[in-house]
């Protein structure tokens, strides 16, 4: 059953100054070896989903490639689906997706509470490669525990500070640090990196509890490094190194965390 609709003040513009048609363009025209994560990142959301069997599914940000199209695709079922999505070119994409069980709403999430809330209370919340990226995280989250119920799922994936490949770079003093900003983070407008530690102290500070989390594929080297030897490597070894990431998630190139209200 749906919610009655609240009232909200406009959502502080501050927190999402982002240029969101740079970072569409941007993301499009370097997608070399994020085609390869995204197939990981959303083989990784669709198990949760089938895990869950969530009724009622809102998703922040869609990007090209539909989680709702994968799911789908491997017998996922669904009572609602919400995409929030700022990027017009992928809110399009996602109206044009031909699912007509799926609603998209072009803006920003913090924008879109009082729409969320007259919709039914999610059973899951998806924000899929997106909290590194947003200038105030914690103004996301607090808008995404607005609209949670008791038994909401929150799942969130980012990349991961300790990631192989951020150690190596340290390890051979081309950064200093595994938290520093990369070519690509600033390409991409992403403006910090987490780890573990730091998705805990942000969530919790928004009353949200932690009480799963882990890794999927190891990368050990950048993008750009890793495209030029993609083909060398094939399937075979990513599936590998994804599942070595599945093991050892201190190590892995992404960290994800599933959280609810305290």
């Amino acid at each position: 059953m749906a919610t009655a609709c609240k009232s909200h003040s406009t959502a502080n513009i501050n927190s999402m100054m982002r240029d969101i048609s740079d970072y569409t363009a941007s993301y499009l025209e370097n997608y070399d070896f994020e085609r390869v994560m995204v197939h990981f990142r959303r083989k990784l959301v669709v198990e949760r989903l089938h895990h869950y069997s969530p009724e009622h599914i809102v998703e922040i940000g869609c990007g090209p490639e539909l989680q709702s199209m994968a799911y789908r695709s491997q017998d996922g079922r669904w009572g609602s689906w919400t995409i929030v999505e700022p990027s017009t070119e992928f809110a399009e994409i996602a109206r044009n997706c031909g699912l007509d069980d799926v609603l998209v709403i072009n803006g920003h999430f913090e924008e879109a509470v009082s729409q969320i809330e007259c919709l039914p209370t999610p059973s899951m919340i998806i924000c899929s490669g997106l909290l590194h990226e947003v200038p105030d995280p914690r103004a996301l989250l607090k808008a995404v525990v607005s609209v949670m119920g008791t038994e909401t799922v929150l799942h969130g994936n980012v990349p991961n500070a300790h990631s192989l490949h951020r150690r190596l770079g340290v390890a051979m003093k081309v950064t200093t640090s595994v938290f520093e900003s990369s070519h690509r983070n600033e390409l991409l407008q992403q403006p910090r990196v987490y780890d573990f530690e730091l998705l805990e102290k942000d969530l919790g500070a928004e009353k949200l509890r932690i009480f799963a989390s882990g890794g999927y594929f190891i990368k050990p080297f950048s993008h750009d490094q890793m495209a030029r030897i993609e083909d060398v490597l094939g399937w075979e070894v990513l599936d590998g190194l994804d599942a070595l990431g599945r093991e050892h998630p201190e190590w892995a190139s992404e960290i994800f965390f599933e959280a609810v209200r305290e």
